[in-house]
């Protein structure tokens, strides 16, 4: 092994045609998110071998924890010629960007690996496009959290959120190690964008002008910052029905506290966007081909029915956003609303119907919706 070997291994982490399923985990080295997003060569990535030791690997930041960064297994490496040789990777096995590591699970092909990759980066293209939109393309702080998580967009989605933002919690990384799926089986990445919408009478509903969005004794969510983005290239028709007098939209930014007795404290962003569910979905989501890895349906009600309309044709639109979980009530037994929603949205026609899907967990219905127990489906590849 040559110090060669390292620099190849650990350079090859960040090459796109790699797909490394963690290489966005490490932005520590100066150029390596750049060379990830494809737009520069992997030798712009601050790693050389002076001699036989390594010793200049820039980091993008002062990053006091380096030497603990480069001990993960991330980081192991090969000899050049070894890697070079290995045409595809073991069933058993995970492609770290450096080494072939045994029992690691995933099981994919390093052209398998490459393809999707490069889906996701189309997949972040579209979504950013959509948010741009939302934003304005203006300079805001939603603008600068973009540009912080490029190449990394993860949204949730959860139509008809009104006052709820219980979804914070149970989509978060701290419930999810608090409440493991069983050994074995892959679960989905979790969110780092919750989009909420729902439509609305007033353009300032009054539950946002109080620092304290919930408040159960349990767990408090609480806004540290507010960026009010105004109406944000939305058309009136996707803001109220054409009958009502309603000629803006509120949108608004917001990075919030969620603080636990049983999960602890961490942070988190929401963007809410006081709008047509259907129509935000079908005249800017599906037109902008954006993906959504989440898709809530939790006490659904819209603005054709209220509380009576079940919200089916969120069925209808979560291949076509590439959905990896649908959490829902699996309460769809209403078919109040769903004509006029075809009739007015096409787009949002039938089938009805999910495909195959996998329930990884589930959670009592008085735990979250008082209408049914809220399960987890993750979405299967169809036959």
């Amino acid at each position: 092994m040559l110090t060669h070997d390292f620099v190849y291994s650990w350079r090859r982490l960040f090459d796109p045609n790699t797909a490394a399923p963690y290489a966005q985990m490490y932005p520590y080295f100066l150029n390596s998110m750049d060379m990830l997003a494809g737009k520069l060569h992997a030798s712009s990535v601050v790693i050389r071998a002076l001699d036989y030791y390594i010793r200049d690997a820039a980091p993008a930041r002062s990053t006091d924890f380096f030497l603990a960064l480069v001990d993960s297994f991330v980081f192991f490496s090969l000899p050049r010629q070894a890697i070079v040789e290995t045409k595809s990777v073991p069933p058993t096995s995970l492609m770290t960007g450096c080494v072939v590591v045994p029992g690691r699970g995933f099981g994919l092909a390093i052209g398998n690996q490459a393809k999707s990759r490069n889906q996701a980066l189309k997949d972040n293209a579209m979504s950013r496009k959509l948010l741009n939109e939302i934003n304005g393309h203006r300079d805001t702080r939603f603008s600068q959290w973009l540009s912080k998580h490029e190449g990394n967009l993860r949204i949730a989605w959860y139509p008809s959120a009104g006052q709820d933002f219980r979804d914070l919690l149970f989509l978060s990384p701290q419930y999810r190690a608090a409440n493991p799926i069983p050994e074995g089986v892959e679960e989905p990445d979790c969110p780092n964008l919750y989009l909420h919408t729902d439509y609305s009478p007033s353009s300032t509903p009054g539950f946002l002008d109080a620092p304290t969005l919930h408040n159960d004794g349990r767990t408090a969510i609480k806004i540290q910052s507010m960026e009010e983005l105004g109406r944000c290239n939305l058309d009136r028709d996707i803001v109220a029905f054409p009958d009502r007098a309603i000629d803006a939209v509120r949108t608004v930014f917001m990075e919030v506290e969620v603080r636990s007795n049983w999960l602890g404290t961490f942070n988190a962003a929401v963007l809410y966007v006081f709008a047509r569910n259907e129509a935000f979905c079908a005249q800017r989501m599906l037109a902008h081909d954006a993906r959504v890895s989440h898709v809530i349906h939790v006490r659904y009600g819209n603005s054709f029915g209220g509380a009576d309309a079940s919200g089916i044709w969120l069925k209808n639109i979560l291949r076509r956003f590439r959905c990896e979980y649908f959490i829902n009530d699996g309460q769809f037994t209403h078919e109040r609303g769903a004509a006029p929603v075809y009739a007015l949205f096409p787009e949002l026609q039938r089938p009805e119907e999910t495909g195959p899907t996998q329930v990884l967990r589930t959670v009592p219905s008085s735990a979250w919706s008082g209408c049914g127990d809220v399960s987890w489906e993750k979405l299967l590849p169809c036959s």
